[in-house]
């Protein structure tokens, strides 16, 4: 079970970083849901105290037998099989990681396309005179903040790649970010929300 969650969890990190390929994101898919059927089965045996075979194993061994193997030769094969897409879990969340390993994150986001301008949107400011807002492609970092990489002398892979950094505009960076939200323009801050006028799925330039 825990080789499954493992699998899930890899599978998952590893479509998402590569998900740009578009193979990345299909095989990251298929490599977490053989992962839920590994920690099903295990969750299964736990439970009932007996020896469970996952889905794709039964299928492998049945396939093998009705190609002409033994039973034995065949139970083989389709443990192979189980072993071989836990270590391809592993493998795909390994290479979408590393494949951006030791990045500044200024070298990162150049990277990845760098930061551009989509929109200016008039507003105020605190005092009510005329503004402008700029709205941009920023990039988040979501679960570890560049505060955290400080504070704990965390490597530059751990923090600068794709599972981490997410390449956002203003307005989303915003939403998930109530830092980032501090510096909105004051009155465009009143217009900012997950049901605002400008939301996570408004499109710029509009």
């Amino acid at each position: 079970m825990t080789g499954g969650a493992i699998e899930t969890i890899g599978g998952g990190v590893g479509g998402v970083a590569t998900a740009e390929t578009g193979v990345g994101a299909v095989l990251g898919y298929a490599v977490a849901m053989n992962g839920v059927d590994n920690a099903s089965a295990g969750a299964m045996q736990l439970w009932t105290g007996e020896s469970q075979n996952t889905l794709l194993h039964k299928g492998v061994r049945a396939t093998a037998v009705y190609a002409g193997a033994s039973y034995d030769t065949a139970d083989r094969v389709a443990t192979y099989a189980d072993i071989s897409t836990i270590a391809l879990g592993g493998f795909a969340s390994y290479k979408g990681i590393t494949s951006d390993a030791g990045m500044s994150f200024k070298a990162y986001k150049n990277s990845k396309g760098g930061t551009e301008t989509l929109a200016k949107i008039a507003t105020t400011n605190r005092e009510g005179v005329k503004v402008t807002q700029r709205i941009s492609t920023e990039f988040s970092h979501t679960f570890i903040t560049q505060r955290m990489q400080k504070a704990y002398n965390m490597p530059n892979w751990l923090v600068n790649n794709p599972v981490n950094v997410w390449k956002l505009n203003t307005v989303q960076h915003s939403l998930i970010d109530s830092y980032r939200f501090k510096f909105l323009r004051a009155g465009f801050k009143d217009e900012v929300g997950w049901f605002g006028e400008y939301n996570w799925f408004t499109k710029f330039p509009q």
